[in-house]
């Protein structure tokens, strides 16, 4: 093994498709009520972190009552997966602060970004790559709390604009919600920060270094 030659460059990240609507209009385009408002971006699959997360919602909520969950994405159509049936009677529920879009547009989930406060990623999937979500969210402005997973935790280290929860620990997540719901402003970065980190020039650049230094080695 290897280890020294081994490296890693960061997926050129675009930025999404920007929203014309307010945080207010936002919300009531998707039935989102109450606040603050946590978005959960992916499929409906228990790898995903969704279970830690709705543990996790339940004790934000003892410091924010009316705080709302959004989570977007495919809930009905996951093979073996039975998350969504899990869901179904929170869905049902009005009180439970709990909204699911189904499948959003990729030109409308700017509109979740401008409605939200703080973007999750609860992943407890081992070989969860990235999470190219949070990096359109920070493109937007909102910081991110990500499981401590190789590749998921790296936007939130690399911008600074979000924590990193311990895998599969809800009252770890809990906390690092609480913490960046607080204070979200402190979590926030220049677009332009973000937009140099992961831009098309940056990726191209550093594969052109990477391929000269390999020919130069053969």
């Amino acid at each position: 093994e290897r280890p020294e030659r081994v490296l890693w460059i960061l997926p050129p990240v675009p930025d999404p498709e920007p929203s014309a609507l307010s945080r207010d209009e936002a919300k009531a385009r998707w039935g989102i009520r109450g606040a603050p408002v946590l978005l959960f971006l992916g499929r409906f699959a228990e790898e995903k972190g969704l279970p830690v997360l709705l543990s996790a919602f339940e004790l934000v909520r003892l410091r924010y009552p009316d705080a709302a969950l959004v989570l977007a994405g495919e809930k009905d159509a996951v093979p073996g997966e039975s998350v969504g049936a899990r869901l179904a009677p929170l869905l049902a529920d009005s009180r439970s602060g709990i909204v699911a879009t189904g499948l959003v547009p990729p030109d409308r989930v700017a509109e979740l970004f401008a409605a939200a406060d703080a973007l999750v990623l609860p992943s407890i999937n081992s070989t969860e790559s990235f999470g190219l979500c949070q990096v359109e969210g920070m493109l937007c402005g909102l910081p991110s709390v990500a499981s401590d997973l190789p590749g998921v935790r790296q936007p939130v280290l690399i911008t600074g604009m979000g924590e990193v929860a311990r895998i599969g620990d809800a009252p770890d997540l809990a906390e690092k919600l609480l913490r960046v719901l607080a204070s979200p402003e402190t979590y926030r970065r220049p677009h332009d920060v973000v937009r140099a980190a992961f831009s098309i020039d940056r990726t191209c650049a550093e594969y052109e270094a990477a391929y000269e230094v390999a020919r130069q080695g053969t």
